[in-house]
Parts: structure tokens; sequence; C-alpha cells
């Protein structure tokens, strides 16, 4: 069984290598991503259940932005819980332009599978680079 801290370092290598099905392989059937936003400041509300929402997630993020590199800066873990910062170079692909940020994921692992990702990111550097705002939670 691999730890907390093995499971997201390989989740998060998986996605800096733009290997999505690798990432998400080490993601439960039943994973929960959130990404919450006051409308107006975020580009995206995700509440997904499952690993198809979240796949679907993932690829309108990636059909946004071009993500040139992402790079864990640091991770802690504690028993099954975890908190990570990465940082990221994107470009979006509505505007072109080339831009740094960081985004702050707090991370749940049982039994070797990442069951949760609640996810921060810098909402002013993220909204000059959208035209659309779009709402996926369970309820939208």
């Amino acid at each position: 069984m691999t730890t907390t801290e093995e499971t997201i370092r390989a989740a998060i290598e998986a996605y800096a290598r733009r290997d999505l099905e690798g990432a998400l392989s080490h993601c439960a059937e039943t994973v929960r991503f959130c990404n919450i936003a006051a409308p107006g400041t975020g580009m995206w509300t995700f509440d997904c259940q499952g690993l198809a929402a979240f796949r679907e997630a993932l690829v309108e993020i990636n059909t946004a932005f071009e993500i040139e590199d992402y790079r864990l800066v640091e991770l802690i873990a504690a028993g099954p819980r975890a908190a990570s910062r990465q940082q990221l170079t994107l470009v979006s692909r509505a505007t072109g332009e080339r831009f740094d940020t960081e985004i702050a994921d707090f991370w749940t692992v049982e039994h070797g599978k990442i069951t949760t990702i609640h996810e921060f990111n810098d909402t002013a550097k993220l909204a000059p680079h959208h035209t659309t705002s779009p709402n996926r939670s369970p309820n939208a």
C-alpha cells in the first residue's frame, strides 16, 4: 500500500507530464473535486463527484489553458490528509497570454486512492484570461 504522500506525488507527477489518465489512475471511482469561487471572481466553480466528472473538469481546464509548467512546491501529509502548493505557467487559449500562478490543494487519500481534492487558486490571476464562467456543481 502506498502512503498518502506517494499517491499524491504520483498523481501530480503524471499531471505535470500531461498524462491525464495516469493522474486519474490514482483517484477513487468516487473522487470529489471541489474548486469553489464566489460568482464573478473565478473562472470556474467545480464541485463534481466521480471519476468521469473529474475527468470532464480537467479536460475543460486543459481546453482553456495550455499548461507549460506544473510543479509541486511543497507537500505536507499527515495520515490520510495532505496539503500541497503547486506553481503553474499557463497560456490562455482565449487571450494567448502567458502567465504564472499558484494553486493550493487539500487532499484525502483512502486505501491508496485519492478521494477528495479541494482546490484554491488565484482568481485575480485567472480572471483576465477567460471569456466564460461555467458552473460545474451537482446542482447546476
